[in-house]
Order: structure tokens, then C-alpha cells, then sequence
């Protein structure tokens, strides 16, 4: 996961200045690796409560 813009888990995105204060991820996912919706849904929530493995 790269952070372009804001905060997450300790890491700033390169992009600064913007007048609100986004948040803006660029996830890459292996092929075959958490890829139905259901998944995508767990993968999301794990993301959000910290549990996600990284």
C-alpha cells in the first residue's frame, strides 16, 4: 500500500497542500489474494480495526 496523500498508520503521502484533508491510498493486490467482494469486504474492515496483516 502506498499513501499518496494524508495520513495512515504512521506514513505521509508525498502530496501536500490541498485546502481539505484527504486521505488517498493506492492498494495493490496480488492476483488470486483476497479478490471476491466478500473478501475485498473483510480485507477493508480488518484495514480500518487494525487487524489486517501487513
Amino acid at each position: 500500500m502506498k499513501v499518496v496523500c494524508g495520513s495512515f498508520w504512521g506514513q505521509r503521502g508525498p502530496v501536500e497542500g490541498v485546502a481539505a484533508d484527504p486521505i488517498y491510498l493506492d492498494v495493490s493486490v496480488a492476483p488470486g489474494v483476497r479478490n471476491t467482494q466478500d473478501e475485498i469486504r473483510k480485507a477493508i474492515s480488518d484495514l480500518r480495526q487494525g487487524t489486517f496483516v501487513r
